[in-house]
């Protein structure tokens, strides 16, 4: 039953991406961050496609659905909401290298994760890779990010 349930949810995401993203959109000249959200998404297909396959490491899976998919399309989302309403638009398109490195930093830290429930004899070090790589890219975005959540003070006025 649990494979199945999976196999759903996996299909109605891709019937989902197939409907509502527009896929011919995408170019190039307009920034990467569209297609970092895409390999967001397509993190959740693996991690719903690995819990189907290996119901007895659904977890592990899963993580690949939060680490990155989850975690990504919050990091993704966040920089264009903060920059943008912070008056700061031009970070949007200086954040895409540093958050291409993310979105990959976090797929290692889920394919680590997931390594360690095949292989229990260094599944903890495998733990604490993941999570250390997580807290990486958290305290990042919290470095490059948060500190734009702020609105710029108003001018004061001259005394005249």
């Amino acid at each position: 039953f649990i494979p199945f349930a999976y196999a759903i949810r996996l299909i109605s995401l891709g019937a989902y991406m197939l409907a509502e993203i527009p896929f011919r959109e995408f170019r190039k000249d307009q920034g990467m961050h569209g297609v970092q959200l895409l390999v967001a998404l397509a993190t959740v297909g693996i991690a719903l496609a690995g819990a189907a396959l290996f119901p007895d490491h659904r977890v592990a899976w899963l993580h690949s659905y939060f680490m990155v998919g989850l975690t990504g399309i919050i990091f993704l989302v966040s920089i264009r909401v903060v920059f943008g309403h912070s008056g700061r638009p031009d970070l949007i398109r200086k954040s895409v290298k540093l958050f291409a490195w993310i979105i990959g930093a976090l797929a290692c830290g889920a394919a680590t994760r997931i390594y360690a429930d095949f292989n229990l004899t260094h599944q903890v070090s495998h733990y604490l890779y993941a999570s250390a790589i997580w807290l990486a890219c958290g305290a990042i975005w919290m470095t490059y990010v948060a500190p734009k959540t702020k609105s710029p003070q108003p001018a004061r006025p001259k005394p005249s």
